[in-house]
């Protein structure tokens, strides 16, 4: 019984646990389900293949979209951002021994507005990690919430 109980224990340790907290305070407009994504990451593939499912059309963020223009009479840097979709999504992934995901910061913001309409944090408890999975299932359900919202 002894050995069980600690086996349990450690299961759970191992495997970890997590929560996820999300702040939605914009609008998705379904006639414009488009999105910027990053192209790479540990949980982009299943967040690409989440939002795909749900409907949404995706392209790869345009990282070159800030330039700087230098010329000897008028330095200054272009920072005008010129999207063709309706929304992008931002993520920061923190990773531990480049296997494990213990904490995702996603931000989608709506590019007419530039206004963000969800904000989701995973936190990992434990050594498991967050599942990329499941937090693209989160998202998908959390941008289902708000969409075509009357605030």
């Amino acid at each position: 019984m002894t050995k069980l109980i600690i086996v349990a224990i450690l299961t759970m340790f191992l495997t970890g646990c997590y929560t996820i907290k999300t702040v939605k305070p914009g609008t998705i407009i379904s006639e414009n389900k488009t999105i910027e994504v990053p192209a790479t990451g540990f949980s982009i593939l299943e967040i690409k293949a989440a939002l795909l499912q749900d409907g949404w059309k995706i392209k790869v963020i345009n990282e070159n979209v800030q330039r700087v223009r230098l010329d000897s009479n008028n330095p200054k840097i272009d920072t005008k951002n010129n999207y063709d979709t309706g929304y992008r999504l931002s993520i920061n992934e923190s990773v531990r021994n480049n296997q494990w995901v213990i904490g995702i910061s996603i931000s989608v913001v709506d590019n007419k507005t530039n206004d963000e309409v969800l904000n989701m944090y995973c936190d990992s408890k434990g050594f498991g990690g967050c599942f990329p999975e499941d937090v693209a299932m989160e998202i998908v359900k959390e941008l289902k919430t708000i969409e075509n919202r009357k605030d």
